[in-house]
């Protein structure tokens, strides 16, 4: 019986920084083919005896993922959905870290300008 040909994409299928691993496995000895679709658009992203690929750099939208053996079978195929954090939520990040940055450099000055005084050790 031939070893199982699977595709294993993130878990849940959903990605919030457009960049994951897929592994799959199969036989060693064989040449495997991972093909990317988005909509109408496809291309080949690995070829080769791997059992594994990173994928980098993708923006929101919904990937599929098909891989084969350059010889014959082929995997049952996956989708990743990449959602990026909302913006309002990297603002408000922004604003929090700023907030405490600010808080950090004011007590900073404060106990510099102390122990010029030397009201502090």
């Amino acid at each position: 019986m031939p070893e199982p040909l699977e595709l294993k994409c993130p878990p849940g299928g959903a990605n919030r920084d457009g960049a994951f691993k897929l592994s799959w496995t199969g036989p060693k000895d064989a040449t495997f083919r991972l093909v990317e679709k988005q909509g109408d658009q496809s291309r080949t992203l690995f070829e080769g005896r791997s059992h594994g690929s990173t994928v980098t750099g993708r923006p929101a939208g919904d990937y599929q993922y098909s891989l084969s053996m350059v010889q014959g079978r082929s995997a049952t195929p996956c989708v990743v959905k990449v959602r990026p954090y909302p913006l309002t939520l990297a603002l408000s990040f922004f604003f929090v870290g700023s907030l405490v940055t600010l808080a950090t450099v004011i007590v900073i000055l404060r106990g510099h300008r102390a122990h010029k005084r030397g009201e502090i050790g």
